[in-house]
């Protein structure tokens, strides 16, 4: 029975790239998508010193590549606004008398604005700047005064709470349209909607249609659940985090019925579905570590999944207070490929049809 399983299993090429390569991709995408380090944290700074004292902690901040310079300004409504707009991440004050005080060496009170909305961001953005002063050579005694905003509390679940909307989002609905074309096969049932007056692109809208209001329903009870069950406050436009939603369900939709359409196993396309949509959401996405913190060939291709457009979006509406205006630059590449993997998803239906 064993050398007969076998066998078959060499014979059988999607069983055979699961059980080999799967866990070697899976090896590559978690040894270099998930990086507890957090580095390149954008750096705003308005130095009123403007002395070698400064310019020479500043250089150690950038050349440690913990931080990278974003903004550098003479105007304090410029800084403010920059960690608004999520421009930088930590906004650094240098005083006037910064450079008086460390040839005293006196304590310089230096001043940090820390965006809070991803606690972890905030956490080490102040260990670093901590850490940086404390090693500066002549260096003036520690006086770091840290101002948290949008999460003042730090508390994880207002940055975990909002992301698993993405994850849970992506997951269910990709594995529950994964089972629509494909159980049509499995049941004989498909050659009769073929032969049916259905054209290709209803039955597609059809499916979608289904699937899209189970999604808005757990929408709904996401959001509510984790607002008032985990405390989570909501800031932002309402009515935009649930149009996001349903453009987000359909990048979600469209991968699970594009699978659906190319395996016809119902089993294989609902754990390809799983695969291709649940590990990138929680490790290429942003959700849990940082996108610039992976390694440069890793990023671009981040640009390719809807959860890191979507990820950003609920955070900033649920923490920054955030409307169309501000997420607009994520909203517009995400609803792109939602579109075309549904359009993907008719056109191969169509040709197999």
């Amino acid at each position: 029975m064993a050398r007969k399983e076998l066998r078959h299993l060499i014979r059988d090429p999607r069983t055979l790239g699961i059980a080999l390569l799967l866990p070697v991709v899976m090896l590559f995408v978690y040894a270099y998508g998930v990086g507890l380090d957090i580095k390149h944290l954008k750096l705003g700074v308005l130095d009123h010193s403007q002395t070698p004292e400064s310019r020479q902690l500043l250089t150690a901040m950038t050349q440690s590549g913990y931080f990278d310079l974003a903004l550098s300004t003479h105007s304090r409504q410029e800084l403010d606004e920059a960690l608004e707009t999520n421009r930088c991440v930590v906004a650094l004050t240098i005083p006037q008398d910064f450079a008086k005080h460390a040839m005293r060496h006196e304590p310089a009170p230096l001043e940090a604005q820390l965006d809070a909305s991803n606690p972890y961001y905030a956490t080490a953005g102040e260990t670093y700047l901590r850490a940086i002063l404390q090693a500066q050579e002549g260096a003036p005694p520690l006086a770091l005064r840290a101002r948290v905003w949008y999460n003042p509390e730090l508390r994880t679940q207002h940055f975990i709470v909002p992301g698993l909307l993405s994850v849970i989002l992506m997951a269910t609905s990709a594995i529950l349209a994964a089972n629509a074309i494909a159980r049509e096969r499995e049941q004989g049932t498909m050659e009769r909607l073929v032969l049916s007056p259905l054209r290709s692109t209803e039955l597609v809208l059809g499916k979608l249609l289904a699937y899209q209001l189970m999604g808005t329903v757990n929408i709904i009870v996401i959001v509510t659940l984790s607002v008032f069950w985990f405390r989570v406050p909501l800031r932002g436009d309402v009515l935009a985090l649930f149009c996001c939603g349903e453009l987000f369900l359909l990048s979600a939709l469209g991968i699970g019925l594009l699978f659906s359409a190319l395996i016809p196993s119902q089993q294989v396309a609902m754990f390809a579905a799983f695969v291709t949509t649940w590990a990138p959401s929680v490790l290429l996405s942003g959700f849990s570590n940082s996108i610039r913190s992976m390694p440069a060939a890793v990023q671009p291709i981040t640009y390719a999944l809807p959860a890191r457009y979507f990820n950003k979006i609920v955070r900033d509406i649920y923490l920054r207070g955030a409307s169309w205006p501000q997420i607009l630059p994520e909203v517009l590449p995400m609803a792109a490929i939602g579109i075309g993997l549904v359009l993907t998803s008719v056109l191969v239906i169509r040709k197999r049809a």
